[in-house]
């Protein structure tokens, strides 16, 4: 599948869907992810899922991604 054809998908997909890189660090989140979650474009290029994670954890004891008023 060619970048442009994942791109057409997954932005018009209703699913959350997001790339990270080796670090962690986020590549892609679909537009369904960034309005669920209420991250734009350039609050995720400073993201790191870990960091994410991490915070969900201490505050509710699940791993869960947070929404971006919740962090």
């Amino acid at each position: 599948m060619t970048d442009l054809s994942f791109n057409s998908i997954a932005d018009s997909s209703a699913r959350l869907i997001f790339v990270l890189d080796e670090d962690g660090s986020f590549v892609y989140a679909n537009p369904a992810w960034r309005a669920r979650l209420g991250y734009d474009s350039d609050e995720l290029a400073t993201l790191k899922i870990k960091a994410l994670m991490a915070a969900a954890s201490e505050t509710s004891g699940e791993v869960l991604i947070p929404t971006a008023d919740s962090s």
